[in-house]
């Protein structure tokens, strides 16, 4: 038996959260590459993605301040979607990759941040599971801003509660990270906090183990725990594997074996995957991790699978005065929703 931390979620269950403020910390006017700003309980005849951000940071363990990723992550988007506008082209030579590349963007509405209640982190995943339903339940994939690590157990929780009310297929789940966050209870948090999220997303009915997946795993971690993900048929991708295989090679190889199971995925994107020497606004210390430019490959890989949903969590902007750390993942998510293969 399964457990149910979250309880019944349908289409009308945001309703019960929306009438409460929302947080005041928080991106309500600013939009994602300028996009245009969306309202719940609206009709949309357009747009094919829908954003939305979930600034709670309420189970760090160490450094605050995930809360405030989500607005400098829409404010460092700018930078990329306005440039293109400025250029006056729609192909583009890449660089560092050798890809031609059309500029394609993809329609996106920004409903802006979703209710935060900083001190209830079960009321907080259930809010968010249920605002995240209303969103996949208009919109043909999501993408969402954190916030700490948490908050994937009630996105993927409302994702996947809606895609089994209409009967749409298996989903995968792949967590790019640097840790396994398969904590099943914290001393400090209880069973959900940004430690415990991918167990929480585990024991949902649509999910089993060998449709879950691991990449950049990099941290110390349970070898008990370990050998009881390997026996479950968990995919797992560690640093160790990415510095012998190469990083892309290693997330197609999770990405093909996943997909031979599922029909959709969700993707997780923790910024401390990155080596701290990349990307030092987040509240773990990474030392081992991801480069930029092979963080970066994530874009090009995820367009060639089946993603409906993906988060990117995590970066404190406070952390890091340069602002690299939010252009990173504002960079990631242009780099997939902007540009396209020709």
């Amino acid at each position: 038996m399964k457990d149910n931390w979250i309880g019944k979620v349908d289409e009308h269950t945001w309703e019960k959260f929306h009438s409460d403020p929302l947080p005041g910390w928080g991106s309500r006017y600013s939009t994602i590459f300028n996009v245009e700003h969306g309202k719940f309980n609206e009709t949309f005849s357009h747009g094919d993605t829908a954003v939305a951000s979930i600034p709670f940071d309420s189970t760090a363990s160490t450094r605050i301040g995930a809360r405030y990723g989500p607005r400098a992550i829409r404010e460092s988007s700018l930078a990329y979607s306005e440039q293109v506008k400025s250029w006056g082209v729609d192909r583009f030579r890449h660089m560092r990759t050798g890809e031609l590349l059309k500029s394609s963007p993809t329609k996106l509405v920004d409903f802006g941040d979703c209710h935060v209640y900083p001190t209830d982190p079960l009321k907080q995943m259930r809010a968010t599971a249920a605002e995240v339903y209303y969103l996949s339940n208009h919109f043909q994939r999501i993408v969402l801003l954190g916030g700490d690590h948490s908050i994937s157990f009630g996105c993927f929780y409302g994702f996947a509660s809606q895609r089994q009310q209409i009967g749409l297929g298996k989903i995968g789940y792949l967590q790019i990270d640097h840790h396994f966050d398969f904590g099943s209870h914290s001393v400090l948090h209880g069973p959900v906090y940004h430690g415990s999220n991918a167990r929480r997303i585990s024991e949902h009915d649509l999910v089993s183990l060998d449709m879950m997946a691991f990449v950049g795993v990099g941290d110390l971690t349970s070898a008990k725990q370990y050998e009881n993900l390997l026996r479950s048929g968990v995919i797992i991708k560690s640093m160790g594997d990415i510095r012998r295989e190469g990083f892309e090679s290693c997330l197609r190889s999770a990405m093909d074996k996943l997909t031979e199971k599922v029909d959709c995925l969700y993707v997780s994107i923790d910024i401390d995957v990155c080596d701290s020497s990349v990307a030092s606004g987040t509240g773990h210390v990474t030392v081992g991790g991801l480069r930029s430019e092979e963080f970066l490959t994530i874009a090009s890989v995820l367009r060639d699978y089946p993603v409906a949903a993906l988060d990117i969590v995590e970066v404190s902007p406070h952390l890091d005065q340069s602002g690299v750390t939010a252009y990173l993942a504002a960079r990631l998510l242009f780099e997939w929703l902007y540009l396209d293969g020709v």
